[in-house]
């Protein structure tokens, strides 16, 4: 088997409730003696060194909507939900170093470049687009990391660098990629490391380990989710966030003010202070406005933003001079929101349990939490 296949982790179908997981997860807290538990909150990649082998961790995943780029009437960015997520827990190396050959990784075009001072791996090595690494070369052999690549879900080249005299270097994932490939020098048995940021670089190269993979589904019970928290551990999905098409709402048109202004109310959407929205036409400003005046006064042209006081949601457009015009331009448009009253769904449980060593764990759909059993 390659070793970039990996083995994917189903429930059995056994359906467990969520008091069941609960009690054998406090069960094993309380018999392991010398230990406590920990939590770490929300961060793109989580470590965990401390756990105690053989755990079952209480594991939830963020769920956010994906877009990319800035909206306008010029540049519409359409809005991605999930169907499911994918968690991997891997060790703590993420770089693939399989079959190394001669040769250099060009930061220019993500090619193999021929040289006899330099060695590759032309595996793709899974990363997350937006996390935070180090680069490192340790152990026998002094020299240093050569040029690297980044690439797409299919495999094409984004960037990268082609060389640099690195022993450790620190990078960022651009949001777009989903594969790295690099170059490293002195001897093909001594390759690079790939290492989430935060975390102590080990003094001796610690080898990739192929990664566990939980796959899990909800769109037979929950459809498309836009927005929510999905605890694996427990069974639960929480679904916070709902999508709309514009086109469906009956859009009044404000004159009142320096600027005209387009408002409608969402039913069923939360309101307050910090409580935005996402468009696909319109560029959301961030903020909320307590009235449409503050919002036509101040806000530019070809913008969108959520009343913090009540269910409406503002936009500026000036090309149009009717509610019913604008409407009906804005069929096949959309706002994802989020809800006042979320929903939630009672799905199969799925445990995931901690391995020897290092573990590092995310999830595809967006930041997680966990809560494990470690040594004292």
């Amino acid at each position: 088997m390659n070793i970039r296949d990996v083995l994917y982790m189903r429930n059995t179908g056994k359906l467990r409730t969520r008091a069941s997981i609960q009690d054998k997860f406090l069960a094993r807290k309380l018999s392991g003696g010398g230990t406590e538990t920990k939590t770490i909150d929300f961060t793109p990649v989580i470590f965990v060194s401390d756990a105690i082998a053989g755990n079952v961790i209480d594991y939830q995943c963020k769920i956010t909507a994906k877009q990319t780029g800035t909206p306008s009437p010029q540049n519409i960015c359409p809005i991605d939900g999930w169907t499911g997520a994918e968690i991997t827990r891997a060790g703590i190396n993420l770089f693939i170093a399989e079959n190394p050959t001669s040769g250099y990784i060009s930061g220019s075009d993500g090619t193999k470049k021929s040289s006899s001072s330099w060695y590759c791996s032309l595996t793709y090595s899974p990363v997350k687009g937006g996390t935070t690494y180090t680069l490192s070369k340790v152990g026998t052999g002094s020299s240093s990391v050569a040029g690297f690549a980044w690439y797409d879900e299919n495999e094409n080249f984004i960037g990268g660098e082609t060389y640099g005299s690195w022993i450790t270097k620190t990078i960022t994932v651009p949001e777009n990629a989903r594969y790295f490939r690099a170059s490293w020098g002195v001897n093909a048995d001594n390759p690079i490391m790939l290492i989430p940021s935060g975390v102590t670089v080990p003094t001796e190269y610690t080898a990739y380990e192929t990664p566990t993979v939980y796959l899990d589904t909800w769109q037979s019970e929950a459809g498309i989710v836009y927005g929510g928290v999905r605890n694996l551990t427990t069974g639960m999905l929480t679904v916070t966030h709902a999508i709309i098409d514009m086109g469906t709402l009956e859009w009044n048109r404000n004159t009142n003010y320096n600027n005209p202004v387009f408002y409608v109310s969402i039913s069923g959407r939360a309101y307050g202070d910090n409580i935005y929205m996402m468009c696909d036409t319109y560029k959301d400003l961030g903020r909320t406005y307590t009235d449409a005046g503050t919002f036509a006064n101040n806000a530019p042209d070809l913008s969108c933003a959520c009343a913090s006081n009540s269910s409406r949601v503002y936009i500026r457009d000036d090309s149009y001079t009717s509610g019913s015009a604008f409407q009906t331009a804005m069929n096949g448009h959309y706002i994802v929101y989020q809800l006042a009253e979320p929903q939630t769904y009672t799905l199969t449980p799925t445990e995931i349990t901690i391995a020897e060593g290092a573990n590092t764990i995310w999830a595809d759909t967006g930041d997680s939490k966990l809560t494990y059993l470690a040594k004292k």
